[in-house]
């Protein structure tokens, strides 16, 4: 739709209504393809009941077991999840490169900081949390857990003249999000029985 003050009067409106579920993005394509990749990492915290301890898991990569799902069935409903959680996590990362409380300024420069609030941009948190949570609980079925926390991973892409080279293996960047409360949802009809072993393990890991 071409740009007009209808369309500028009413973006907020539609925006909250076609976001992050029924938004689309053509910039796969030139002149300007994406110049990096965004992944979901989350792991659970709960009470181990026979230690009495607060344990945490290992980071899942969410994204990965969705891509994953919906390249072994295309067909398959997960292809909501998949791009719903896709959409969230762009409309996060441009959301939160704007917010004043997710960046520390230092001799003009930003950084990161250990932990991005958890309230940052709370409809796309929401997606991802939920997300994950599902996974979570198809993962360790006899976990209940009790907070969750999420982490965003950017890969830097390799430019077409240099295609060969691959992903890197050391990102360029993580966001780490504060804890936040565990809310059951209810796991995914479509795959089950996954083996936290066999689970693709992201390459990042927590210094």
């Amino acid at each position: 739709m071409p740009t007009s003050s209808l369309k500028l009067k009413m973006a907020s409106f539609l925006d909250s209504y076609v976001n992050p579920y029924f938004s689309q993005r053509w910039n796969f394509f030139a002149p300007t393809p994406p110049t990096f990749d965004i992944v979901l990492l989350a792991r659970g915290r709960y009470l181990d009941p026979d230690t009495a301890e607060i344990e945490k898991t290992d980071w899942l990569d969410i994204s990965d077991t969705l891509i994953g799902a919906l390249r072994k069935n295309r067909l398959t409903p997960l292809f909501h999840a998949e791009i719903s959680l896709s959409n969230a996590l762009v409309h996060f990362v441009n959301y939160f490169k704007n917010d004043p409380q997710t960046f520390l300024e230092k001799g003009g420069k930003k950084y990161l900081p250990a932990e991005i609030p958890a309230d940052v941009d709370p409809v796309d948190m929401m997606v991802m949390r939920r997300t994950a949570m599902a996974d979570l609980e198809v993962t360790y079925p006899k976990i209940k857990f009790q907070s969750v926390q999420l982490g965003i991973m950017i890969y830097t892409l390799p430019r077409f003249t240099e295609r060969h080279k691959g992903l890197t293996e050391n990102p360029s960047a993580i966001a780490l999000v504060a804890w936040q409360p565990a809310e059951w949802v209810p796991p995914y009809c479509c795959y089950s029985g996954l083996n936290p072993s066999e689970r693709l393990r992201p390459h990042w890991r927590e210094p």
